[in-house]
């Protein structure tokens, strides 16, 4: 691999447009090969067993909301796994932001659960009223929605191997003490951004050649912060340990990762901001792979009929989300927990 060449293998599919998309897989284990995988349902799409996806934050500007409906289109899984932070409620307090596409997005989350996707739910900081949720409106989710909503959960590869997956920020006071854990998020954000600043956007693997140098970058903008994000990684593979599991998935620093530390496999879903998107996704062998998706903003995108018809239900999730974060100019809405309405169903 020639020097300063990015940690990947791009691999271009025949049924994407490779002048707008590019697709970037990277198996566990840093192989160049590709495992076969089963067929999917639809001929368009790639099918994991499992995918990986967190830090949408809905309701922040740069959420690329475009490009995650475009990767929600063209994969498919038996189990889909949102890792935290889907909501930014903290963004959506001091200011409403919604866009046709991020409607979208909510309309191929509802397409997948009802053909059969197992969706679960699993609570981050900046969604923490989904968090404080009570076991009985849970179960209502689980039956009118086909969404699960879990703190965390164990999932088990096809392999036979134990993943801890939960969001991360339950380990910001491990990390930050005092009057600093309010900047932690910050700090995340700013380093985050940066990265993404960078092109191709940085993947960390074991092993491989980087094009941007994480830590080389810190080391300008605080030791803080470089202490910060090496100090998470321990923390969260200790966990792994504590809980007897193989390897842990989380979310959190919005910073791109799957590699071993010791005997476990820690692996960071990224985030959906800016132009591009990572997750991490399971084979039908049960490898762990590191996926990358761009598009260009300017994409067209299509919403299928099956997705589309899902629009009444998108739209009383979000006159819910509204309530649950109103903005200080939707003063007059009546704030309430975060709960499906008694309309919502799949009839």
């Amino acid at each position: 691999m020639a020097q300063g060449r990015p940690a990947v293998f791009r691999n271009r599919l025949g049924l994407f447009d490779p002048a707008r998309i590019t697709y970037n897989r990277t198996a566990q284990n840093g192989s160049r090969k590709v495992p076969r995988l089963p067929p999917p349902k639809d001929k368009a799409s790639v099918f994991y067993r499992s995918i990986f996806l967190s830090d949408f934050h809905i309701g922040a500007k740069n959420f690329c909301a475009r490009t995650l409906v475009d990767f929600l289109q063209k994969t498919e899984c038996q189990t889909l796994y949102l890792v935290g932070d889907i909501i930014d409620g903290w963004k959506l307090n001091k200011r409403w932001y919604w866009t046709e596409d991020t409607s979208r997005v909510l309309d191929e989350l509802f397409r997948k659960a009802h053909e059969g996707t197992k969706i679960i739910y699993i609570t981050g900081n900046h969604d923490e009223a989904v968090r404080s949720l009570s076991m009985i409106k849970r179960l209502r989710y689980a039956r009118r929605l086909n969404i699960q909503i879990k703190n965390r959960i164990i999932h088990k590869t096809a392999s036979g191997e134990d993943f801890l997956v939960l969001h991360g920020d339950q380990f910001d006071r491990a990390l930050v003490r005092g009057p600093l854990s309010r900047w932690s998020d910050r700090i995340y954000d700013f380093v985050a951004e940066k990265i993404h600043k960078r092109k191709p956007l940085n993947i960390e693997i074991e092993g491989k050649v980087k094009r941007f140098s994480l830590a080389k970058f810190l080391s300008y903008h605080g030791q803080i912060a470089l202490n910060i994000l090496n100090n998470y990684e321990s923390v969260l593979v200790r966990e792994a340990r504590r809980s007897d599991v193989e390897g842990i998935i989380c979310g959190h620093t919005h910073i791109p990762a799957l590699k071993k530390i010791g005997l476990i496999t820690y692996a960071n879903c990224g985030c959906w901001l800016k132009k591009s998107g990572t997750a991490i996704a399971e084979s039908a062998q049960g490898k762990l792979e590191l996926l990358s998706w761009e598009t260009e903003e300017t994409l067209p995108l299509d919403l299928p009929a099956p997705s589309l018809k899902y629009r009444p239900l998108t739209q009383r999730l979000i006159a819910s989300i509204r309530r649950t974060w109103p903005s200080p100019h939707d003063a007059s809405a009546p704030q309430q927990a975060f709960a499906p309405s008694t309309e919502i169903s799949y009839a």
